[in-house]
């Protein structure tokens, strides 16, 4: 009886902790302009997913204020913003030991990852001055 009720105790918290306790990685994109942005978002290989499809997909347009999950495999994640306005972009990398996520503003912003597995930014485009 004491076997089973501590089985089930752990069996229902199991899905809560996650299988290896790290967070998953994610990208959070908002506007920094009052007006309507679109942002297409890409990857290499194809793995994003957003809180509207369950499979993940190479390529997705959204509009900020927007949160997506990026997998393990992804090498390279690249945003770019349609018609005038810029975005902050933040990734917070679930495999890194850092809890600073790896902050980003512009219009054009490419994110490699490096051969330690951390994303780093390899590219970006700022704002158009007013």
């Amino acid at each position: 009886m004491v076997r089973s009720a501590a089985f089930a105790i752990v069996a229902l918290c199991a899905p809560l902790v996650g299988p290896s306790g790290t967070q998953p990685t994610t990208l959070r994109i908002e506007a920094l302009s009052r007006q309507t942005v679109r942002v297409q978002v890409s990857s290499k290989p194809a793995a994003i997913l957003s809180n509207d499809s369950a499979q993940a997909v190479a390529q997705l347009e959204v509009a900020p204020p927007a949160v997506l999950h990026v997998a393990d495999s992804v090498r390279s994640i690249r945003v770019l913003v349609s018609g005038f306005g810029a975005v902050r972009v933040e990734l917070f990398d679930g495999r890194a030991s850092a809890p600073e996520p790896l902050v980003s503003e512009g219009r054009d912003i490419t994110l490699a990852r490096a051969k330690n597995g951390r994303f780093f930014r390899a590219w970006t485009v700022q704002p158009l001055v007013p």
